[in-house]
């Protein structure tokens, strides 16, 4: 729910603001969360560190295609995957050892010094540059919380299912967004782009999109159901 809105940010603003601001919030959380002194606290921890990852999510990628030159674009890029899955196929077993002999607050704290590596390395690196390439424009803070909300609705409902609230609140969640999309495609800075594939007629690329984010939902779901069918 908040990835869209700090991608649009960040194209105002700055890419390697948003970057640096989210690992700063990501590592905070998490040293917040490795003293959390209750379960509800924890769960608010968690939330800040859900958008400081966000913040990092929508600006890596883009950094990376930005700072390389075309020629030395695919090797980053490739190098950035490769990282990525190999820390999604290690995580879970490595985790698991972790919590299993040094305790679950152990993992929090490990990321800090990650964290503050990771700032240290953008600061020395990236220190003179600087990409916004909607710089000026006005950010839509309504077309923000409409997309931010039917997210919400969805997600909430799916897990309430069968509950007749769980029913309700997929239903609103889809006409908040179909409210959301009318919005976008009436303004001239909206938060997503929804014209772009309409004016250059990419169909083909909208298509696959959209099987992606399907892939993606079936993957989590079953990691989801893998967590808690190990943990029963």
């Amino acid at each position: 729910m908040f990835a869209v809105p700090f991608g649009r940010i960040a194209d105002i603003h700055g890419m390697k603001k948003v970057f640096t601001s989210g690992i700063i919030i990501f590592t905070i959380a998490s040293l917040l969360s490795a003293m959390a002194p209750s379960t509800l606290a924890l769960i608010g921890f968690r939330v800040l560190q859900g958008i400081g990852s966000a913040m990092i999510f929508v600006t890596g990628l883009a950094i990376i295609t930005s700072a390389f030159p075309p020629q030395e674009r695919g090797k980053a890029i490739g190098i950035n995957i490769a990282a990525v899955y190999t820390g999604l196929s290690l995580g879970p077993v490595l985790g698991g050892l972790i919590t299993h002999y040094i305790g679950w607050r152990s993992l929090f704290y490990l990321m800090v010094p990650f964290g503050l590596l990771v700032i240290v390395l953008v600061f020395w690196k990236l220190r003179e540059q600087e990409w916004a390439a909607c710089k000026g424009e006005k950010f839509d803070l309504p077309g923000s919380v409409l997309y931010s909300t039917a997210l919400v609705l969805v997600i909430f409902g799916f897990s309430s299912l069968p509950d007749i609230w769980g029913i309700a609140a997929i239903i609103a969640g889809i006409l908040v967004f179909l409210g959301f999309t009318r919005l976008e495609l009436s303004i001239d800075s909206p938060v997503l782009d929804m014209k772009r594939s309409k004016i250059h007629n990419q169909h083909e690329y909208s298509f696959s999109d959209v099987l992606t984010e399907i892939w993606k939902a079936c993957k989590w779901g079953i990691y989801c159901q893998k967590t808690s069918f190990c943990m029963a």
